[in-house]
């Protein structure tokens, strides 16, 4: 260990919502560039970090490379320009990914590790300052600035009128919620038991291999000192990667229990257009990132494939998801069943409009024979004519009226 590397490396991770949406079912590799040059065109954003490209390698090859769907990819990181001005964050990199998600970073200094290790409340409180203070001030500048340029053209979709999450005129006051993670080549950090930490349970034995104990919020790792720097950037891709998905599984949660709201306010065969359509592209969104994700988890390389694993089996994953997807499933029923009430209705008005056709032909035939009867003379051959003759023209007519009367009666009734 060089003299001023500390022995422990204490991190907050931290998920948000961001103004940078795009298509990104629509976007290929090649468009990444476009994204990145289009932060780099917001002056608020310019000005306050530093925008750089993905250093990360993917595809094919060594098992530093990740063979990852684009939409799985961060398309851009940024580091503060200025030195934080609080002392205890000794370094921030925020990843922005599409879809308005951005996954924030923060290294502490180690003069404040030893009191964040006995208070869960003090890491919440510091990266909720930081981003309050540091990161939401810019970002909002940024949404005002992407809004404007939609007089023109913008790389990003209107924050304001977006589709796939609710709209966005200035960020939240806090993250979606703050994580921990501590690396460390020792299980006991300034008197506390790791594993304690982590499970909340004393005396928990760990298989030997093992090198990343994770719980629904903290996350130790295991790191010697001559692994810690490749550790450490592995860690940050896949802790990175699990928050985006947690954070996009979250949001689709919130957003499809207020579609449900929305329609359970509006009558069954009367939901509005614009409401239909906007669910029905987030139910379609939804399975497009579910087919990006099978792929993303099929192409990751190297201990990364652990350390996901790890994390969204500590986090309970797939629990979240077959939740997000009961919510999915309930919307496309209700959506289903304004459907069929709407082809009810209307098949209610086109039968309707059949009797009514029906009954003017009837009329018509009625009024023609009458007609017809009046001239006809008695040929001694009794026929359809002879009977009509014999009936009031006013007759006719009134009997022709409720027969058209009873055909829509029954039609009506029969539905």
């Amino acid at each position: 260990m060089t003299k001023n590397q500390p022995l422990h490396t204490f991190v907050s991770i931290a998920p948000f919502r961001t103004p940078f949406s795009s298509n990104s079912e629509l976007r290929g590799e090649a468009d990444n560039q476009d994204l990145l040059k289009g932060l780099k065109a917001l002056a608020p954003l310019d000005e306050a970090f530093e925008i750089n490209d993905v250093d990360w390698v993917f595809g094919y090859g060594t098992t530093q490379h990740d063979h990852v769907p684009n939409f799985f990819r961060p398309f851009a990181i940024l580091t503060p320009k200025k030195t934080p001005p609080d002392p205890a964050v000794e370094a921030c990199e925020i990843h922005i990914y599409d879809d308005g998600i951005g996954v924030m970073f923060l290294r502490w200094s180690n003069d404040i590790c030893p009191r964040l290790v006995d208070s869960e409340e003090l890491w919440t409180r510091l990266s909720t300052r930081f981003f309050a203070e540091i990161v939401k001030p810019v970002f909002d500048e940024t949404i005002d600035v992407i809004e404007a340029q939609h007089n023109g053209a913008s790389t990003f979709l209107k924050p304001s009128a977006l589709i796939l999450s609710t709209a966005l005129t200035e960020l939240p006051k806090e993250p979606y919620w703050v994580a921990r993670a501590v690396l460390s080549p020792t299980a006991s950090v300034f008197g506390r038991d790791m594993l304690e930490w982590v499970y909340s349970s004393p005396n928990t034995q760990p298989d030997p291999e093992d090198f990343l104990f994770a719980g629904s919020g903290n996350s130790f790792l295991v790191s010697p000192e001559q692994d810690r720097p490749t550790l450490l950037s592995d860690f940050y891709r896949a802790m990175s990667f699990c928050q985006f998905y947690a954070s996009l599984v979250e949001r689709y949660q919130l957003l499809f229990r207020s579609d449900f709201r929305s329609l359970k306010e509006q009558k069954v065969g009367g939901i509005s257009h614009q409401l239909k359509d906007d669910v029905e592209a987030r139910l379609d969104h939804l399975d497009f990132v579910n087919l990006q994700y099978e792929r993303a988890r099929a192409g990751f390389q190297g201990r990364r494939i652990t350390l996901i694993s790890t994390l969204l089996n500590a986090w309970g994953a797939n629990a979240q998801l077959e939740n997000t997807m009961g919510w999915a499933t309930v919307l496309k029923k209700r959506l289903e069943r304004d459907l069929q009430n709407r082809q009810i209705r209307q098949g209610r008005i086109i039968k309707a409009l059949i009797a009514f056709v029906g009954g003017l032909s009837l009329l018509d035939l009625a009024l023609i024979l009458v007609n017809e009867a009046s001239r006809h003379k008695d040929d001694g051959v009794p026929g359809l004519l002879d009977l009509v003759r014999n009936v009031p023209a006013d007759f006719a007519l009134y009997l022709a009226i409720i027969v058209l009367a009873l055909a829509m009666f029954l039609t009506a009734f029969r539905e």
